[in-house]
């Protein structure tokens, strides 16, 4: 910069004392000043004049060379500019090249280095918080970062979800959001401590919500209030089911095991050879019946806590369908009930477990059976529809009340909680059915009419070559 000045001051001064060494040699050959001056007035004057013209013309000449030697100047600093202003509109990778080694360029360069180390910075900025969205994204816990005048800063999808709320809640007030006044106590009075809470929005939830004092590190100054918030309805309904189930089981097992245990005590006392045989049967029943209930316990347990995928292999349904209906026929026939298969005119295959599918089916011919008066009719049908293999097993037997369907497949629910036991009926048999199911990724749907019969309807996807 300071040779573009010395250049461009320079040639003003060499013009300056040349223009002025001029005038004053036509001054002093006008009027030889070596003799005595004759008219002083006149000398003054043509100065004057010589003088005024010396300033105009050196005050042009500099204009000039202002006017051509000032983009030299200005040009970077438009530059300068022109790049700042992109940078502060967020075009960070902007920069200015750099000509010269003067302050400009250094100025240049120092602008250069700061635009530079405000990328990065930005940039980082920038990563970090997309780290910080993409994890508060994934979290099924729900989060929401209110600041000390209760406005919503921050809110996870999770959180959106369970309050049932719309995406456009920053920065508006929390309690016009979410109504509850027990949020505004966890807001008011923060503790780590989880508070449990039931709301209604379009379902019923229980929630677990932990409110926390957030702190700037900086100043030690309260700057807001974080609500991390854990649905826990599924744990409860699980927890309910255990607890639900211990207590089925329990009653299940007593049973049995109390007629075993005061029908072997009074055999102590007991002659009589009829009696005691009779008593025997009655025994023998209740253990059967005991190690039936066994069996469907660990059988059920075993399908929920075993991958089954592991054994799946291509499985010939129409196969294991005839062998499940030489299975059931002496059963049926025993009962004078008819049994008939109706097979698909072409193989059908699925991906799964060869035994569990035959299970399946055997559980719901022996209910169709148990639940058919004499004379009756069992139907096990096997379609392909929609690229699914549909399986049909009816009956013409006594039928569901309509109130019932809805709980069919649960653990130890029974219609006829008297008449399933007597039939040897555990309450885990369609239970076991629907879990095997949902192993083959299929459905299983109910229709039933009192006195009229039961259809169980099996879709399963088919195996593609």
């Amino acid at each position: 910069m300071r040779k573009k000045l010395i250049y461009f001051i320079l040639p003003i001064i060499i013009f300056c004392v040349v223009f002025n060494y001029y005038l004053f040699v036509v001054i002093i050959n006008k009027y030889n000043l070596s003799s005595a001056i004759v008219d002083e007035l006149q000398f003054k004057f043509d100065f004057v004049q010589y003088a005024i013209a010396s300033i105009v013309f050196t005050t042009i000449f500099a204009i000039i060379m202002v006017v051509f030697k000032l983009d030299f100047i200005i040009n970077p600093i438009k530059k300068l500019t022109n790049i700042a202003t992109k940078i502060a509109l967020g075009q960070y990778e902007k920069r200015i090249e750099v000509y010269e080694a003067d302050e400009m360029g250094q100025l240049i360069h120092s602008f250069n280095l700061m635009a530079s180390r405000l990328e990065e910075t930005i940039k980082d900025l920038h990563d970090k918080k997309n780290k910080l969205y993409s994890i508060l994204n994934s979290m099924d816990d729900g989060v929401i970062f209110v600041d000390i005048e209760k406005n919503i800063l921050l809110i996870n999808p999770a959180a959106i979800d369970i309050f049932g709320l719309n995406h456009n809640v920053k920065n508006r007030y929390i309690l016009e959001v979410i109504r509850d006044k027990r949020i505004e106590e966890l807001i008011n009075n923060p503790d780590e401590t989880p508070v449990e809470m039931v709301i209604n929005n379009n379902k019923q939830r229980i929630l677990q919500v932990k409110s926390i004092s957030v702190t700037d590190y900086g100043t030690n100054n309260m700057i807001g209030v974080l609500l991390v918030i854990h649905d826990v309805t599924k744990i409860k309904a699980l927890e309910n089911m255990r607890s639900e189930f211990v207590a089925n089981v329990s009653h299940e097992l007593k049973t049995p095991l109390t007629s075993i245990k005061g029908f072997a005590e009074t055999l102590k006392y007991v002659e009589d050879k009829q009696t005691r045989d009779k008593f025997l049967d009655i025994i023998y029943v209740e253990s059967e019946r005991l190690s039936r209930l066994i069996n469907d316990i660990l059988t059920l347990s075993e399908l929920e806590n075993k991958d089954y995928s592991i054994n799946f292999q291509k499985v010939c349904l129409n196969e294991c369908l005839t062998e499940v209906y030489y299975i059931m026929h002496r059963i049926a026939q025993e009962k004078n009930i008819s049994l008939e298969l109706k097979s698909f005119e072409e193989d059908l295959y699925i991906y799964g477990d060869r035994d569990k599918f035959k299970q399946m089916i055997i559980n719901l011919v022996d209910n169709a059976i148990k639940y058919t008066p004499q004379g009756g009719n069992v139907f096990i049908k096997l379609e392909k529809e929609d690229m699914k293999a549909k399986i049909e097993v009816k009956d013409t037997g006594i039928g569901i009340p309509n109130q019932h369907l809805p709980r069919l497949f649960e653990r130890f629910y029974r219609v006829d909680k008297a008449r399933s036991r007597s039939m040897g009926g555990t309450g885990l048999g369609l239970a076991i059915v629907k879990h095997i199911v949902m192993i083959f990724n299929g459905t299983i749907d109910v229709q039933s009419e009192v006195n009229v019969g039961t259809t169980f309807t099996i879709h399963l996807p088919i195996y593609k070559h």
